[in-house]
């Protein structure tokens, strides 16, 4: 979307407001495929009429936390990383340069364990990122990640950020292993507050021109720490965050380990790449409307 950065790159060089570029940018993502948009605003209402998740996910907040005795299959899913996990210990990937945790998802684990997607595509996940949205989500990814401590300043995902502010992503985190806060929980602030620190830090600026990152001092000079809140507990533990409206960080690893098992949605208007090809492999054994999650 070379067009749309150089809107909002210039824009606010410009000094243009970023709630008018956003608005412009959404105004042509909403003319691009105006049917999809339509049948997906309709699905999520109608699934929004009798579900029990209606609400759950606070749009002024922009999160909602659960654990494995509120969230069915969570218990099933944790089982199933456990043994990915450690079945690739001995030859597992490499951490990339860039990032502070390793991913150890591959795609065949999809098939092979088809209850990672089942829950992916479940009501409880469905239902409450449709109803927070407005729309019947896209699959933007599923991750399977390992952190452990790393012998450097904080960098990267590290460091509180927003993840491409202006497409709507909804993040469902579900800890695999026992997290204390030194095993680096995923952690984050309510969208409400993380409004205070974009506005005090220039965050629109921040994120589309520079690097997008905010450090600890920016933000504490606006919220309290105990204002961040920390994905902490025993495997089975959860979330569901905005990450396009909640500063967040995560791998601040000191000891011991995490292992986190996240799912990404997003408005499907707002998508910049398309569904991962192995996804779509799945359509014709998910039953409409879901089957409209992976396209």
């Amino acid at each position: 979307m070379e067009l749309e950065n150089a809107l909002y790159y210039y824009g606010i060089q410009a000094k243009l407001p970023y709630s008018l570029l956003k608005g412009v940018a959404e105004a042509g993502d909403l003319t691009r495929q105006p049917l999809d948009v339509w049948r997906r605003s309709q699905v999520a209402r109608r699934m929004r009429r009798n579900s029990k998740w209606r609400g759950f996910m606070p749009r002024e907040k922009g999160y909602a936390i659960f654990d494995k005795s509120s969230m069915p299959g969570v218990e099933r899913v944790v089982a199933v990383c456990r043994k990915l996990v450690e079945e690739r210990r001995d030859n597992g990937p490499k951490r990339r340069e860039k990032n502070p945790f390793t991913f150890y998802e591959r795609p065949e684990d999809f098939e092979n364990n088809p209850e990672l997607l089942d829950f992916a595509l479940s009501d409880p996940i469905i239902e409450t990122v449709s109803d927070y949205l407005g729309f019947l989500p896209q699959l933007k990814s599923i991750g399977l990640w390992l952190t452990q401590p790393l012998p450097k300043d904080l960098f990267g995902s590290q460091l509180m950020h927003l993840d491409q502010p202006e497409v709507g992503i909804v993040g469902v985190f579900i800890n695999v292993s026992d997290v204390r806060p030194e095993n680096g929980p995923f952690s984050f602030l309510p969208a409400d507050l993380s409004r205070r620190v974009n506005d005090a830090v220039n965050y629109p600026k921040r994120y589309y021109c520079d690097d997008g990152r905010v450090t600890d001092e920016e933000v504490f000079s606006v919220c309290r720490p105990e204002d961040v809140k920390s994905l902490v507990g025993p495997a089975g533990t959860g979330g569901f965050v905005d990450l396009s409206a909640c500063q967040h960080y995560g791998s601040r690893c000191s000891s011991g380990e995490r292992i986190i098992f996240a799912i990404k949605f997003q408005k499907a208007h707002k998508a910049r790449h398309e569904v991962r090809p192995f996804f779509r492999r799945y359509q014709d054994k998910v039953e409409q409307p879901r089957s409209l999650v992976i396209t």
